[in-house]
Protein backbone atom coordinates (compact mmCIF):
# COMPACT_ATOMS: atom_id res chain seq x y z
CA UNK A 1 0.00 0.00 0.00
CA UNK A 2 1.77 3.47 -0.80
CA UNK A 3 0.72 6.78 0.13
CA UNK A 4 -0.55 8.52 -2.98
CA UNK A 5 0.76 12.09 -2.21
CA UNK A 6 4.05 10.46 -2.08
CA UNK A 7 4.75 11.18 1.27
CA UNK A 8 5.80 7.88 3.52
CA UNK A 9 3.29 5.31 4.74
CA UNK A 10 2.13 5.23 8.04
CA UNK A 11 0.52 2.10 8.91
CA UNK A 12 -1.81 3.17 12.69
CA UNK A 13 -2.50 -0.70 13.77
CA UNK A 14 -5.36 0.08 17.10
CA UNK A 15 -8.04 2.68 16.76
CA UNK A 16 -8.24 3.02 20.57
CA UNK A 17 -7.92 6.92 22.16
CA UNK A 18 -4.11 6.58 21.13
CA UNK A 19 -4.20 5.23 17.92
CA UNK A 20 -6.91 7.71 17.22
CA UNK A 21 -5.43 10.77 18.95
CA UNK A 22 -1.80 10.06 16.22
CA UNK A 23 -4.51 9.90 13.37
CA UNK A 24 -6.18 13.15 14.02
CA UNK A 25 -2.90 14.92 14.62
CA UNK A 26 -1.34 13.64 11.52
CA UNK A 27 -3.96 14.28 9.45
CA UNK A 28 -4.30 17.68 10.97
CA UNK A 29 -0.45 18.01 9.52
CA UNK A 30 -1.04 16.57 5.95
CA UNK A 31 -0.97 13.18 6.56
CA UNK A 32 -3.23 10.20 5.61
CA UNK A 33 -2.21 7.71 7.71
CA UNK A 34 -4.12 4.00 7.47
CA UNK A 35 -5.89 3.10 10.77
CA UNK A 36 -6.34 -0.51 11.39
CA UNK A 37 -7.78 -2.32 14.50
CA UNK A 38 -9.45 -6.21 15.15
CA UNK A 39 -12.55 -4.51 16.24
CA UNK A 40 -15.39 -2.94 14.35
CA UNK A 41 -16.84 0.13 16.30
CA UNK A 42 -18.75 1.21 19.05
CA UNK A 43 -16.51 -1.39 20.69
CA UNK A 44 -16.63 -1.84 24.53
CA UNK A 45 -13.72 -1.75 26.48
CA UNK A 46 -12.91 -2.29 30.30
CA UNK A 47 -12.44 0.92 32.11
CA UNK A 48 -13.50 2.80 34.69
CA UNK A 49 -15.06 5.30 32.31
CA UNK A 50 -13.83 8.24 33.92
CA UNK A 51 -12.48 10.69 31.47
CA UNK A 52 -10.36 13.93 33.78
CA UNK A 53 -10.11 17.30 32.55
CA UNK A 54 -6.51 16.59 31.56
CA UNK A 55 -7.88 14.48 28.51
CA UNK A 56 -10.48 17.50 27.79
CA UNK A 57 -7.39 19.96 27.64
CA UNK A 58 -6.10 17.06 24.54
CA UNK A 59 -8.98 17.12 22.85
CA UNK A 60 -8.40 21.37 21.27
CA UNK A 61 -5.22 20.31 20.11
CA UNK A 62 -6.58 17.36 18.12
CA UNK A 63 -9.21 19.69 15.89
CA UNK A 64 -12.12 18.76 18.43
CA UNK A 65 -14.47 20.61 20.66
CA UNK A 66 -14.31 19.33 24.42
CA UNK A 67 -18.09 20.93 24.56
CA UNK A 68 -19.11 17.71 22.36
CA UNK A 69 -17.19 15.05 25.13
CA UNK A 70 -19.06 16.91 28.07
CA UNK A 71 -22.07 16.48 26.99
CA UNK A 72 -21.99 12.38 26.14
CA UNK A 73 -21.10 12.37 30.13
CA UNK A 74 -22.13 12.45 33.41
CA UNK A 75 -20.17 15.37 35.39
CA UNK A 76 -18.09 14.59 38.92
CA UNK A 77 -17.38 16.80 40.60
CA UNK A 78 -16.35 14.79 43.93
CA UNK A 79 -13.42 12.30 44.59
CA UNK A 80 -14.03 9.69 47.65
CA UNK A 81 -11.16 7.10 49.11
CA UNK A 82 -11.99 4.54 51.19
CA UNK A 83 -8.99 2.97 53.40
CA UNK A 84 -8.99 -0.95 54.45
CA UNK A 85 -10.30 -0.23 57.94
CA UNK A 86 -12.96 2.15 56.58
CA UNK A 87 -10.99 5.41 56.35
CA UNK A 88 -13.01 7.97 54.42
CA UNK A 89 -11.33 11.18 52.69
CA UNK A 90 -13.76 13.10 50.79
CA UNK A 91 -12.48 15.57 48.03
CA UNK A 92 -14.39 18.28 46.06
CA UNK A 93 -18.50 19.45 46.22
CA UNK A 94 -21.58 19.75 43.87
CA UNK A 95 -21.34 22.47 41.84
CA UNK A 96 -22.90 23.82 38.37
CA UNK A 97 -21.91 21.18 35.46
CA UNK A 98 -20.40 24.57 33.86
CA UNK A 99 -17.58 23.81 37.31
CA UNK A 100 -17.52 19.71 36.45
CA UNK A 101 -13.45 18.74 36.04
CA UNK A 102 -14.24 15.54 34.91
CA UNK A 103 -16.79 13.32 33.48
CA UNK A 104 -17.66 9.20 33.00
CA UNK A 105 -18.64 8.20 29.94
CA UNK A 106 -18.78 3.93 29.11
CA UNK A 107 -15.77 3.74 26.51
CA UNK A 108 -17.87 2.24 23.58
CA UNK A 109 -19.20 6.18 23.85
CA UNK A 110 -16.31 7.86 24.17
CA UNK A 111 -14.04 5.76 22.07
CA UNK A 112 -16.59 5.79 19.29
CA UNK A 113 -16.48 9.39 19.23
CA UNK A 114 -12.54 9.83 18.92
CA UNK A 115 -12.99 7.10 15.92
CA UNK A 116 -15.28 8.31 14.28
CA UNK A 117 -13.13 12.20 13.93
CA UNK A 118 -9.75 10.39 12.75
CA UNK A 119 -11.61 7.84 10.42
CA UNK A 120 -13.14 10.92 8.78
CA UNK A 121 -9.67 12.59 8.33
CA UNK A 122 -7.84 9.35 7.75
CA UNK A 123 -6.21 7.65 4.47
CA UNK A 124 -8.27 3.92 5.12
CA UNK A 125 -9.56 2.42 7.53
CA UNK A 126 -9.36 -1.01 8.28
CA UNK A 127 -11.65 -2.79 10.55
CA UNK A 128 -12.34 -6.38 11.63
CA UNK A 129 -8.21 -6.93 10.78
CA UNK A 130 -6.02 -8.56 13.25
CA UNK A 131 -2.23 -8.29 13.03
CA UNK A 132 -0.69 -11.27 13.50
CA UNK A 133 2.87 -10.87 12.10
CA UNK A 134 5.57 -8.24 12.00
CA UNK A 135 8.53 -8.12 10.00
CA UNK A 136 11.53 -5.86 8.87
CA UNK A 137 12.53 -5.39 4.96
CA UNK A 138 14.88 -3.04 4.12
CA UNK A 139 13.61 0.39 4.98
CA UNK A 140 10.29 -0.91 5.47
CA UNK A 141 7.96 -3.13 7.55
CA UNK A 142 6.12 -5.77 6.06
CA UNK A 143 2.40 -6.12 8.47
CA UNK A 144 0.26 -9.01 8.17
CA UNK A 145 -3.25 -9.00 8.79
CA UNK A 146 -6.44 -11.84 9.44
CA UNK A 147 -9.79 -10.47 8.64
CA UNK A 148 -11.24 -11.85 12.07
CA UNK A 149 -14.53 -12.92 10.00
CA UNK A 150 -13.26 -15.02 7.00
CA UNK A 151 -9.58 -15.48 8.41
CA UNK A 152 -8.39 -14.42 4.75
CA UNK A 153 -5.17 -12.91 5.22
CA UNK A 154 -3.98 -9.21 3.85
CA UNK A 155 0.09 -8.30 3.68
CA UNK A 156 0.62 -4.72 3.54
CA UNK A 157 3.76 -2.59 3.44
CA UNK A 158 4.59 0.96 5.70
CA UNK A 159 7.72 3.05 5.98
CA UNK A 160 6.52 3.91 9.82
CA UNK A 161 4.31 1.35 11.95
CA UNK A 162 2.58 3.26 15.20
CA UNK A 163 1.67 0.53 17.61
CA UNK A 164 -1.75 0.90 19.86
CA UNK A 165 -2.60 -2.58 19.44
CA UNK A 166 -3.05 -2.85 23.69
CA UNK A 167 -1.12 -4.59 26.64
CA UNK A 168 -0.62 -7.74 24.77
CA UNK A 169 1.09 -5.72 21.77
CA UNK A 170 1.93 -8.61 19.63
CA UNK A 171 4.18 -5.59 17.52
CA UNK A 172 5.84 -4.16 20.36
CA UNK A 173 7.19 -7.55 21.33
CA UNK A 174 8.41 -8.08 17.58
CA UNK A 175 9.63 -4.44 17.26
CA UNK A 176 11.23 -3.68 20.69
CA UNK A 177 11.37 -7.04 22.23
CA UNK A 178 9.71 -5.50 25.15
CA UNK A 179 9.10 -7.68 28.27
CA UNK A 180 6.79 -6.99 30.98
CA UNK A 181 7.24 -8.92 34.10
CA UNK A 182 3.84 -10.48 35.98
CA UNK A 183 4.33 -8.30 38.80
CA UNK A 184 4.04 -4.99 36.14
CA UNK A 185 0.52 -5.95 35.08
CA UNK A 186 -2.66 -5.40 37.16
CA UNK A 187 -6.04 -7.57 36.22
CA UNK A 188 -8.93 -5.59 35.67
CA UNK A 189 -12.89 -7.09 35.90
CA UNK A 190 -15.84 -4.20 35.76
CA UNK A 191 -19.97 -4.72 35.74
CA UNK A 192 -22.22 -2.53 35.50
CA UNK A 193 -25.06 -1.47 38.42
CA UNK A 194 -28.31 0.04 37.97
CA UNK A 195 -30.41 1.33 40.25
CA UNK A 196 -28.76 4.18 42.58
CA UNK A 197 -29.46 7.02 42.87
CA UNK A 198 -25.55 7.88 42.49
CA UNK A 199 -24.50 10.97 43.31
CA UNK A 200 -21.53 12.75 40.75
CA UNK A 201 -18.63 11.64 42.91
CA UNK A 202 -16.35 8.57 41.89
CA UNK A 203 -15.37 6.31 44.66
CA UNK A 204 -12.37 4.46 45.29
CA UNK A 205 -12.18 1.73 47.92
CA UNK A 206 -8.96 0.05 49.11
CA UNK A 207 -9.50 -3.25 49.83
CA UNK A 208 -6.89 -5.42 52.02
CA UNK A 209 -7.95 -8.03 49.34
CA UNK A 210 -6.46 -6.30 46.08
CA UNK A 211 -3.92 -4.59 47.40
CA UNK A 212 -2.13 -2.89 45.91
CA UNK A 213 -5.35 -2.60 43.81
CA UNK A 214 -8.41 -1.36 44.50
CA UNK A 215 -12.12 -1.22 44.11
CA UNK A 216 -13.89 1.66 42.05
CA UNK A 217 -17.40 2.89 42.03
CA UNK A 218 -17.85 5.43 39.14
CA UNK A 219 -21.28 6.86 38.22
CA UNK A 220 -22.25 6.60 34.55
CA UNK A 221 -25.62 8.33 35.41
CA UNK A 222 -27.75 8.87 38.23
CA UNK A 223 -29.20 5.29 38.21
CA UNK A 224 -26.11 3.36 36.46
CA UNK A 225 -22.56 3.06 37.91
CA UNK A 226 -19.53 1.35 36.44
CA UNK A 227 -18.17 -1.22 39.44
CA UNK A 228 -14.89 -2.84 39.26
CA UNK A 229 -11.79 -4.48 41.21
CA UNK A 230 -8.01 -4.30 40.34
CA UNK A 231 -5.67 -6.34 41.52
CA UNK A 232 -1.71 -6.91 40.65
CA UNK A 233 -1.30 -10.03 38.61
CA UNK A 234 0.88 -11.17 40.62
CA UNK A 235 -1.11 -10.67 44.24
CA UNK A 236 -4.25 -12.98 42.44
CA UNK A 237 -1.76 -15.64 41.83
CA UNK A 238 -0.11 -16.06 45.04
CA UNK A 239 -4.49 -16.38 46.38
CA UNK A 240 -3.78 -19.90 45.05
CA UNK A 241 -5.68 -19.55 41.70
CA UNK A 242 -8.97 -17.76 43.12
CA UNK A 243 -10.43 -16.73 40.34
CA UNK A 244 -10.77 -12.85 39.40
CA UNK A 245 -14.66 -13.37 39.48
CA UNK A 246 -14.96 -14.88 42.50
CA UNK A 247 -13.25 -12.32 44.15
CA UNK A 248 -14.75 -9.26 42.65
CA UNK A 249 -17.97 -11.03 43.99
CA UNK A 250 -16.55 -11.24 47.56
CA UNK A 251 -15.61 -6.88 47.24
CA UNK A 252 -19.25 -6.47 46.27
CA UNK A 253 -20.97 -8.43 49.19
CA UNK A 254 -18.27 -8.17 51.69
CA UNK A 255 -16.45 -4.85 51.75
CA UNK A 256 -19.11 -2.54 54.27
CA UNK A 257 -18.08 0.82 52.01
CA UNK A 258 -19.11 -1.06 48.90
CA UNK A 259 -22.55 -2.39 49.69
CA UNK A 260 -23.69 0.77 51.46
CA UNK A 261 -22.51 2.72 48.51
CA UNK A 262 -24.28 0.37 46.04
CA UNK A 263 -27.57 0.64 48.12
CA UNK A 264 -29.90 -1.84 46.21
CA UNK A 265 -28.46 -1.33 42.81
CA UNK A 266 -28.38 -4.50 40.63
CA UNK A 267 -25.85 -6.14 38.90
CA UNK A 268 -26.20 -6.02 34.88
CA UNK A 269 -25.17 -9.33 33.08
CA UNK A 270 -22.20 -9.00 31.63
CA UNK A 271 -18.89 -9.08 32.81
CA UNK A 272 -15.73 -7.62 31.34
CA UNK A 273 -12.11 -7.88 32.09
CA UNK A 274 -8.66 -6.48 30.92
CA UNK A 275 -5.20 -6.32 31.54
CA UNK A 276 -3.25 -3.31 32.89
CA UNK A 277 0.41 -3.33 31.91
CA UNK A 278 2.01 -0.90 34.36
CA UNK A 279 4.30 2.46 33.29
CA UNK A 280 7.47 2.58 34.32
CA UNK A 281 8.48 -0.29 32.49
CA UNK A 282 12.33 -0.44 31.70
CA UNK A 283 12.94 -0.45 27.53
CA UNK A 284 12.51 1.81 24.46
CA UNK A 285 9.50 2.80 22.64
CA UNK A 286 11.09 3.56 19.29
CA UNK A 287 12.89 1.61 17.16
CA UNK A 288 13.50 2.44 12.96
CA UNK A 289 10.15 3.15 11.61
CA UNK A 290 8.31 2.12 14.55
CA UNK A 291 6.81 3.89 17.67
CA UNK A 292 4.65 2.37 20.40
CA UNK A 293 2.13 4.40 22.07
CA UNK A 294 -0.34 3.71 24.93
CA UNK A 295 -0.78 0.45 26.64
CA UNK A 296 1.09 -0.93 24.12
CA UNK A 297 3.67 1.35 25.39
CA UNK A 298 2.75 0.30 28.86
CA UNK A 299 1.79 3.67 29.55
CA UNK A 300 -0.63 2.97 32.73
CA UNK A 301 0.10 4.96 36.20
CA UNK A 302 0.95 2.63 38.17
CA UNK A 303 -0.93 3.69 41.51
CA UNK A 304 -4.24 4.39 39.61
CA UNK A 305 -4.23 2.66 36.86
CA UNK A 306 -5.36 5.51 34.56
CA UNK A 307 -4.30 4.95 31.23
CA UNK A 308 -6.99 7.10 28.47
CA UNK A 309 -4.61 10.39 28.99
CA UNK A 310 -1.48 8.78 28.62
CA UNK A 311 -3.10 6.87 25.32
CA UNK A 312 -3.92 10.58 24.19
CA UNK A 313 -0.95 12.31 24.82
CA UNK A 314 2.00 9.49 23.67
CA UNK A 315 -0.54 8.97 20.38
CA UNK A 316 -0.04 13.31 19.98
CA UNK A 317 3.70 13.40 20.99
CA UNK A 318 4.23 10.32 18.52
CA UNK A 319 2.87 11.86 15.78
CA UNK A 320 4.53 14.89 16.24
CA UNK A 321 7.60 13.11 16.18
CA UNK A 322 6.85 11.56 12.83
CA UNK A 323 5.87 14.74 11.31
CA UNK A 324 9.37 16.43 11.88
CA UNK A 325 11.26 13.19 11.24
CA UNK A 326 9.49 13.73 7.52
CA UNK A 327 10.13 16.83 7.66
CA UNK A 328 13.79 15.99 7.89
CA UNK A 329 13.55 12.42 5.74
CA UNK A 330 14.51 11.04 8.42
CA UNK A 331 12.27 8.11 10.55
CA UNK A 332 14.86 5.96 11.29
CA UNK A 333 15.43 5.20 15.08
CA UNK A 334 17.83 8.47 15.26
CA UNK A 335 15.21 10.59 13.51
CA UNK A 336 12.11 9.68 15.86
CA UNK A 337 14.12 9.73 19.18
CA UNK A 338 12.58 13.48 19.90
CA UNK A 339 9.46 10.68 21.02
CA UNK A 340 11.60 8.96 23.14
CA UNK A 341 13.23 11.75 24.74
CA UNK A 342 9.64 13.53 25.22
CA UNK A 343 7.60 10.84 26.11
CA UNK A 344 10.15 10.07 29.52
CA UNK A 345 10.33 13.87 30.67
CA UNK A 346 6.45 14.27 30.53
CA UNK A 347 5.60 10.67 31.84
CA UNK A 348 8.56 8.49 33.57
CA UNK A 349 8.86 11.23 36.16
CA UNK A 350 5.27 10.54 37.73
CA UNK A 351 5.31 7.03 36.84
CA UNK A 352 8.40 6.41 39.06
CA UNK A 353 6.66 8.35 41.98
CA UNK A 354 3.39 6.73 41.47
CA UNK A 355 5.21 3.22 41.49
CA UNK A 356 6.73 4.13 44.79
CA UNK A 357 3.36 4.67 46.56
CA UNK A 358 2.00 1.35 44.61
CA UNK A 359 4.80 -0.27 46.87
CA UNK A 360 4.19 1.20 49.55
CA UNK A 361 0.56 0.18 49.16
CA UNK A 362 1.49 -3.04 48.50
CA UNK A 363 1.33 -3.64 52.67
CA UNK A 364 -1.52 -3.76 54.48
CA UNK A 365 -0.37 -2.26 57.62
CA UNK A 366 1.44 0.33 55.60
CA UNK A 367 -1.97 1.33 53.77
CA UNK A 368 -3.58 1.41 57.08
CA UNK A 369 -1.30 3.66 58.42
CA UNK A 370 -1.01 5.94 54.88
CA UNK A 371 -4.84 6.21 55.27
CA UNK A 372 -4.64 7.17 59.02
CA UNK A 373 -1.69 9.74 57.77
CA UNK A 374 -4.40 10.99 54.99
CA UNK A 375 -6.91 12.27 57.27
CA UNK A 376 -4.49 14.01 59.51
CA UNK A 377 -2.31 15.70 57.12
CA UNK A 378 -3.99 17.89 54.50
CA UNK A 379 -0.32 18.08 53.08
CA UNK A 380 0.02 14.69 52.70
CA UNK A 381 -3.80 13.91 51.20
CA UNK A 382 -2.61 16.83 48.44
CA UNK A 383 0.55 14.92 47.50
CA UNK A 384 -1.06 11.71 47.45
CA UNK A 385 -4.04 13.04 45.29
CA UNK A 386 -0.88 14.54 42.94
CA UNK A 387 0.35 11.59 42.40
CA UNK A 388 -2.80 9.90 41.99
CA UNK A 389 -4.29 11.58 38.86
CA UNK A 390 -2.64 13.91 37.94
CA UNK A 391 0.39 14.53 35.80
CA UNK A 392 3.59 15.98 37.10
CA UNK A 393 5.47 19.06 35.05
CA UNK A 394 8.44 18.34 33.77
CA UNK A 395 11.49 18.94 36.26
CA UNK A 396 9.13 18.40 39.46
CA UNK A 397 12.42 16.56 40.78
CA UNK A 398 14.07 20.23 40.78
CA UNK A 399 11.88 22.08 42.24
CA UNK A 400 11.92 22.80 46.29
CA UNK A 401 8.56 22.83 46.85
CA UNK A 402 7.81 19.68 45.58
CA UNK A 403 10.78 17.77 48.46
CA UNK A 404 8.95 20.15 50.78
CA UNK A 405 5.83 17.96 50.66
CA UNK A 406 7.21 14.89 50.65
CA UNK A 407 9.32 15.62 53.47
CA UNK A 408 5.84 16.94 54.97
CA UNK A 409 4.22 13.86 53.88
CA UNK A 410 7.22 11.40 55.63
CA UNK A 411 7.08 13.51 58.77
CA UNK A 412 3.14 12.86 58.92
CA UNK A 413 3.66 9.24 58.32
CA UNK A 414 6.43 8.85 61.22
CA UNK A 415 4.21 10.55 63.69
Amino acid sequence: MADISGKPTVLIIGAGPAGSSAALRLAMSGLRPVLIDKATFPRDKVCGDGIPQKVLHLLPQLGLNPDEVKDLGFPIFGMEFYGPQGQRLALGAEASRSAAKSFCIPRKIFDYFLFRAAAARAGDVLSGFKAVHLERRGQQWELFLRDVKTGKERRLTADIILAADGATSLLVRKALHLSISSDRFYYGLRQYFSGGPFPETVRIIYDARLLPGYAWLFPVSRTRANVGIMVQRNALQAKQGLPLQSLFDQIIHENDAMRRLLGQAQAEERYGGALLPLGSVPGKRVSDGFLAIGDAAAFVNPLSGGGIYYAMQSGLLAAEAIIRAIGKGDWSARGLHAYEAEWRKRFLPGFKVADGMRRWLSSPRKTRHLFDGLKKRGSLAALFVRVYGQPLPRFFYLRPAFWLSVRAARFALKK
